[in-house]
């Protein structure tokens, strides 16, 4: 099963990022498809469907949704296993469209809304799952209508996976001990208009953070853990031996050594059935 997903998941994104890097500008697809980024973008995704496996049943088609898409690469891999899937994105202030997201999922479906003040629109207990992954971390404002409108098109017993960089990593660990910013580059932030919105993160959250507004919102934990991901880096994405054999390195050593300093937090959780 293991090589099974493996192969799916490198099958999905591959597809899915040679698609953009053909129709879409150049300049985009370099910036957030290159072919490097597909190594990164696998191994993340099989990281993240290994946790909600149990919740994907084979002889069951979920209509599942995906709240801030980005790269798409864990909705094209799950509609490819047989789910119907929807992806919702933040409309950036109006600079981001449906027709736009659609030339990048033309298999999605796909819609745009403001993520942090918006009524989503879906109806009430619409879908057996929700994902929302390094998403959270993006929104400039509290998260609480994000987190209660996610809740409310969730129906009762199905399941939400939510996830964001761990603030507390080894690797953030060891930039502040040589004296660097766990931030974005200043120039991004140094450089962005007035009248627009900054688009890196605003907040990271620790896992017992995640745990606290999702127990706040009303859902039931049912597990929540950090995981090793590929190694961000916000330099750009190499796929070469040595940052693979980097990334092996680095799993193990906060997999069973440190766990806590992953570079990763996630909650699995569930919308009761009834309330108590």
């Amino acid at each position: 099963m293991k090589n099974q997903l493996n192969l799916l998941a490198k099958d999905s994104v591959h597809s899915h990022f040679k698609h953009v890097r053909k129709t879409m500008p150049e300049e985009f697809s370099k910036k957030h498809f290159s072919k490097a980024q597909e190594w990164e973008s696998t191994v993340n995704v099989v990281e993240n469907i290994r946790l909600i496996l149990p919740w994907l049943k084979s002889d069951e088609r979920l209509r599942i949704l995906d709240v801030g898409v980005g790269t798409g690469k864990l909705p094209v891999t799950l509609q490819k296993m047989g789910n119907d899937f929807y992806a919702l994105d933040d409309d950036a202030g109006g600079r981001n469209s449906a027709e736009f997201l659609k030339q990048i999922f033309p298999s999605l479906k796909v819609d745009v809304c403001s993520l942090e003040s918006s009524i989503f629109p879906f109806e009430n207990r619409y879908f057996d799952m929700v994902t929302s992954l390094d998403v959270i971390e993006h929104l400039p404002g509290s998260p609480r209508h994000y987190l209660y409108e996610i809740y409310r098109v969730l129906r009762p017993g199905g399941v939400f996976l939510l996830s964001n960089p761990n603030p507390t990593s080894l690797y953030n660990s060891l930039r502040m001990f040589v004296g660097k910013s766990n931030y974005h580059p200043l120039s991004e932030w140094f450089q962005t208009a007035c009248n627009d919105e900054f688009g890196g993160h605003w907040r990271e959250y620790t896992l017992q953070e995640l745990v606290d507004m999702i127990t706040f919102v009303g859902f039931g934990i049912l597990n929540k853990g950090r995981l090793a991901k590929a190694i961000r880096r916000y330099e750009g994405t190499d796929a070469s031996v040595i940052n693979r054999t980097s990334y092996l390195v680095y799993k193990l050593f906060t997999s069973y050594v440190i766990p806590w300093m992953a570079n990763d937090v996630y909650v699995l959780c569930s919308k009761p059935t009834k309330k108590s």
